[in-house]
């Protein structure tokens, strides 16, 4: 974990603001869908990506993720027990390039089976989006990922995720704005 986390740091600081000049103009709110695997159990999940103004990290390239996911932990028994989760997760996501991005975050389980209580998690991932006109952007994402139960074991695995992304603002359009 400690070679992974040495990388992204990397990226992050390094080749990253090397590539921000070469930086595509990026919408200010993103909706999206996707599916795949949450700390190894499988998943669908809903998100909002909201643009980091430039002024406040001199970078155009900076969103901030809000998510909420539904995983359940069938496809890992009999190796672990039942659980199905639903956590909340928030994210910093960095484009380094105009299309491929690096993310890390934090995850809380809103609601865990059998009337457990879920503790704080996280996610590190590497992400590529490709656009498809009109219909906005395919999108993948691999990494490791934890999801946590107080006082037991906690999921931790594979994370990968694969969805639907659309400039289309969805809280612009319920507000009217």
């Amino acid at each position: 974990m400690k070679r992974i986390s040495i990388f992204a740091l990397i990226l992050m600081f390094v080749i990253g603001p090397c590539l921000a000049v070469l930086s595509a103009e990026r919408p200010e709110r993103v909706t999206g869908i996707g599916a795949g695997f949450f700390a190894g159990m499988s998943g669908i999940s809903g998100e909002l990506l909201f643009h980091v103004p430039k002024a406040r990290f001199n970078t155009n390239d900076l969103y901030f993720r809000l998510g909420i996911a539904l995983t359940d932990s069938v496809n890992l028994t009999p190796g672990q027990s039942w659980r199905r989760f639903t956590p909340l997760y928030m994210d910093g996501i960095y484009y380094f390039t105009d299309d491929a991005y690096f993310g890390a975050g934090l995850n809380v389980p809103l609601k865990v089976s059998d009337d457990e209580t879920g503790t704080a998690g996280g996610q590190l991932f590497l992400g590529s989006d490709l656009k498809i006109d009109p219909l906005g952007k395919i999108y993948g994402e691999v990494g490791y990922s934890t999801l946590n139960m107080l006082g037991s074991k906690s999921f931790a695995g594979l994370y990968l995720t694969f969805g639907w992304r659309s400039d289309f603002d969805l809280i612009g359009a319920m507000t009217g704005k």
